[in-house]
Formats: C-alpha cells, structure tokens, sequence
C-alpha cells in the first residue's frame, strides 16, 4: 500500500512540477533553469506535504528536525538531477530538432523527471522515511 500511495504522491507532484514548469517558461517566458528549480520546489512542497501527512503518517520522528533536513536534502538532490538533465535535453533537442521551443521544454522535463524520480525514491524510501518500517 506504501509504494502505491508513493506513486500516487509522486504522479501529483510531477503534475505540479510540470503545470508550474510550462506556466513559467510558456506564459512567463521565464528561463529554463530558474523555471525548472521553481517548479520543482512545488513539487518538493507538495512531496512533503502528502508524503508526511499521508504516506508515511506512520513515522515516529515527524518532529524530529533530521527528517526534515534529510527530506530537504534528497529533494535537493532531485532538484539537481532534473535541472541537469533539463538542461542537456533541452540544448541537445533544441539543436537537434525543429521543435517548437514549448515542445521541446516540456519533452525535456518529462525526461527530467522520470530521471530524478528514481533518486528521490531511493532516497525517501532507504534514507529519509526509514523509522516506519
């Protein structure tokens, strides 16, 4: 039951993360980069709210401030895989292809999240969330 709850809070926080991301960068005209960091750090918000409150509610250690920088740090983790690979994706499909610039960033962060998905899984599930089991 874990895992599907996981995998439901990380579908709404990839939907989070890939709204505010288009919104940014298509309607704002915001640089790849800093709309790539912002829209993760929705999803971050959203990950910890749901995954604290929901599945993980059985934790012990919700006050305890380890959880919290563990959580902050494996996102930020995450955060930095995705913005990377946003990065590369998107130069190598904008020089590659004749996409428009809108395809060619919510491409690369399709790609960018499934890539900072296995690190944040990884980490919540062995590292951060581990007082549950």
């Amino acid at each position: 039951m874990r895992q599907a709850k996981f995998a439901a809070v990380g579908l709404l926080n990839s939907l989070v993360d890939f709204v505010v991301f288009n919104f940014l960068t298509a309607l704002l005209g915001m640089p790849v980069i800093p709309a790539s960091v912002l829209a993760y750090c929705s999803g971050i918000l959203n990950s910890y709210i749901f995954n604290l409150n929901w599945t993980f509610a059985d934790v012990e250690a919700k006050s305890d401030k380890t959880l919290i920088a563990k959580f902050i740090f494996s996102n930020l983790v995450g955060m930095a895989i995705n913005a990377a690979i946003v990065a590369v994706v998107s130069n190598y499909l904008l020089d590659i292809t004749t996409w428009d610039q809108g395809w060619v960033f919510a491409v690369s962060k399709v790609i960018a999240t499934t890539g900072a998905l296995f690190a944040n899984f990884t980490l919540m599930h062995r590292w951060v969330f581990v007082s549950a089991r």
